[in-house]
């Protein structure tokens, strides 16, 4: 993993003025926590609970009581939107045929503001096969792979667009993406630094009005546009780039290959992992559905593509 993903705990500690003391006694708060908790699922190994609190912390800027709710969500998100966590088994002939389709990858480097860059793009099988649900669990599986070893401060995403027609935009529903939305930002507290869509296929502008619905301003304004490399690299700079994108990286294709097998070997703890629910019958109190859909559940379940 750390040949794959270099990163850089030391630099991300001081970012947020914290000292290795702060952090522990942080996580040790939160986990004393969250073991009262009768409803919060029973992680057996507790090095990994703790890396997962830290990481938690992180993207929630070492708020202590917000990193609580949002671990509380992560897992509670999985009673709520199963089909986003039943098989998490890589090796599996549903993700065989995605690899092939769908290839994701995060890239080695950090940026000079500690941002983790990743690459998406799809291959010209995905015309006849595209399935967006297994897509994006293939991002969650990922990110889950590489929580607990990749510190950094935010999450920048490039997706080539170029293989996308309007039938595959079609897919991308109001639903899916209200599903997809909420279980990143909201339970995994992804902390979008960048999307950056290259390539943009017709029909764009109607996802856009969807997430303009679905996430805050300052979110929706990290999403930027482009028609070519040029305007990719005045935003990125060739040097966290793969080559197929102009960049000095070796080519995606072999970065993906490495990327999806460090998927495979982590099969077993993928698999534990998506079972892992809270008991809602033993929660206390009850959480509010703003905490879980904001205020735009229930009306916004109505729309979807004519």
């Amino acid at each position: 993993m750390d040949q794959a993903l270099h990163s850089n705990r030391s630099s991300v500690l001081k970012y947020y003025n914290k000292s290795e003391k702060d952090v522990q006694s942080d996580v040790n708060i939160i986990l004393e926590s969250l073991e009262k908790k009768a409803h919060f699922p029973k992680i057996k190994d507790e090095n990994a609970l703790r890396n997962k609190i830290e990481a938690f912390l992180i993207f929630n800027k070492f708020h202590i009581e917000k990193t609580k709710q949002k671990l509380d969500l992560c897992y509670s998100y999985r009673n709520i939107y199963p089909e986003f966590f039943d098989n998490w088994d890589p090796c599996s002939a549903e993700f065989e045929k995605t690899f092939s389709i769908f290839r994701y990858t995060p890239l080695p480097y950090l940026t000079k503001e500690l941002n983790r860059v990743s690459f998406i793009e799809l291959t010209d099988k995905v015309h006849d096969n595209f399935e967006p649900l297994t897509h994006f669990k293939t991002f969650l599986m990922s990110f889950e792979t590489r929580i607990s070893h990749d510190c950094n401060a935010g999450e920048i995403i490039i997706y080539d667009c170029s293989k996308a027609n309007l039938n595959i935009v079609k897919q991308l529903t109001p639903s899916i993406l209200k599903k997809a939305v909420d279980i990143n930002l909201k339970g995994y507290s992804v902390r979008l630094a960048g999307l950056h869509l290259l390539h943009p296929p017709n029909g764009l502008p109607i996802l856009l009005t969807i997430l303009k619905a679905l996430v805050k301003p300052k979110i929706y304004e990290r999403i930027h546009l482009h028609n070519d490399l040029e305007s990719l690299h005045k935003a990125i700079s060739k040097e966290y780039l793969p080559k197929n994108l102009g960049g000095e990286l070796t080519d995606s294709q072999i970065l993906t290959d490495t990327w999806y097998g460090i998927l495979k070997n982590n099969r077993v703890n993928l698999i534990e992992e998506s079972k892992l629910r809270t008991d809602e019958s033993k929660r206390i109190e009850k959480l509010n559905e703003d905490e879980f859909f904001g205020s735009m559940h229930g009306s916004f379940k109505k729309l979807e593509f004519d």
